[in-house]
This record gives structure tokens, sequence and C-alpha cells, in this order.
């Protein structure tokens, strides 16, 4: 992942904002590769996929991911984006589940 995040911010032009998706189990080693890319942190936001994912016995529901949102340097002070909501809930439709890692068409909506 180090490998890859440092090729990204190599192209990337300074401003540039750079989102990557990753659940409980990798987050740490996300946001530490992303920190060896040298992007500079802008937040995390949480995207709650609903009940609708298949619970396991005894263990809490993986109903979340993380869209760990970083930059290269500095960002544009003038946006003209709303306020973005801290946790973003949005089921995964059948139409979205094109591949196993499948966002919802609508998150990746707000987002961009």
């Amino acid at each position: 992942m180090r490998l890859w995040l440092a090729e990204c911010s190599r192209v990337l032009k300074d401003g540039a904002p750079v989102v990557v998706f990753t659940d409980w189990r990798q987050l740490a080693l996300t946001t530490d590769a992303l920190q060896c890319a040298d992007l500079t942190s802008r937040g995390i936001a949480v995207w709650d996929k609903t009940e609708g994912v298949r619970p396991q016995q005894g263990l809490f529901r993986n109903q979340a991911e993380y869209a760990v949102w970083r930059s290269k340097g500095g960002m544009p002070t003038i946006w003209r984006a709303p306020v973005l909501p801290g946790v973003i809930r949005e089921k995964l439709g059948e139409a979205d589940k094109h591949q196993l890692i499948a966002k919802p068409t609508d998150l990746m909506r707000q987002l961009v």
C-alpha cells in the first residue's frame, strides 16, 4: 500500500484530494501508509452500510467502512461544496454490486 500511495502522491497535483476506503481491520495500516506517502490529513468519515450486512453471531456487525481523506499539500480555501456529515448512512443496492468491494453510487456522488 505504501508503494502505490507513494506513486499516487508523486503524480498528484498540489491540493489534490485523496479518499481511501478501509475497514476497521486495516484502518491503522491505511492511515500509516497515507502518512508515509506524505499526504496531508484532512479527516475521516464513516460509511454506515446499514443493517443489511451479514451478521456474525457473538461479534459486532461489520456495517461500517471508513473514508480516510487526505490531500497533497494544502487545499484551496474557497470551496463551493456543502459541509458533509461525518457519518453517511447508505445501503448498497443491487444495482451497485458490480464487484466485491462495491460502493453505493449515491455515497460516491456525495464524496465527489
